[in-house]
């Protein structure tokens, strides 16, 4: 919580991490340097909306975000969504966030896929009207290619440059793209290559690499 009057900003990074990966992880450290971050939340879901369920327990994939946390001294644990017994929806946790930060500019960071559905996320008018979106893309990515409500969404909402390190008033309602470093792995491709005794150590942390091996995870 912040308790001074300097107005922060915030990332926030999502995910039900089962397992937290360097697709994760690398964007989001070039995001926290692009943006001139205070702070970047690493905040794993307990029952995510858009997900049936997770491989692991929520322990391990909290131990897992933790071992990150622990190595890179951008991020930071934040439980909040586990503790909840109920769906974790993203409304929720940024008015919890921004009731903590009242000074803070948010910012919800998240990839092209999720930017495509974000119009049937809950309550996603409210989300434009509390935080502003961080959306990595790959290097040339046709935007002319995005859905109607997607490219509307733009129209309206993206914003053509960087946000300016010296203002102090909070700004909510803009969309980021951010051209990060091109990585095409995913927790599926990682989980299969675990239970078909293939390689997956390379999109991984050491920590986590070691983490999985040791309590034989996704086996």
């Amino acid at each position: 919580m912040n308790t001074t009057n300097k107005p922060l900003k915030i990332g926030i990074l999502g995910g039900t991490f089962d397992p937290i990966h360097l697709g994760h992880i690398l964007p989001a450290k070039q995001v926290f340097s692009a943006f001139n971050l205070d702070e970047l939340l690493l905040i794993p879901a307990h029952i995510p909306p858009h997900k049936s369920t997770t491989k692991t327990t929520t322990s391990h994939r909290v131990n897992m975000a933790k071992l990150v946390c622990d190595e890179e001294a951008c991020f930071t644990l934040d439980m909040r969504e586990t503790h909840r017994s109920t769906l974790s929806y993203t409304i929720d946790t940024i008015k919890e966030i921004q009731s903590e930060n009242p000074n803070a500019t948010l910012y919800f960071i998240m990839g092209m896929d999720s930017l495509l559905s974000f119009t049937s996320w809950f309550q996603w008018e409210e989300i434009m009207t509390r935080c502003n979106l961080i959306v990595n893309t790959r290097p040339g990515y046709d935007l002319s290619t995005l859905n109607t409500e997607t490219q509307d969404l733009l129209n309206k909402h993206q914003a053509q440059q960087l946000p300016n390190k010296h203002v102090d008033s909070v700004i909510t309602g803009k969309i980021h793209l951010h051209t990060s470093e091109n990585l095409d792995i995913s927790s599926t491709n990682i989980r299969n290559n675990i239970s078909q005794s293939q390689p997956y150590e390379h999109w991984l942390t050491s920590p986590v690499a070691k983490y999985i091996k040791q309590h034989k995870l996704y086996q």
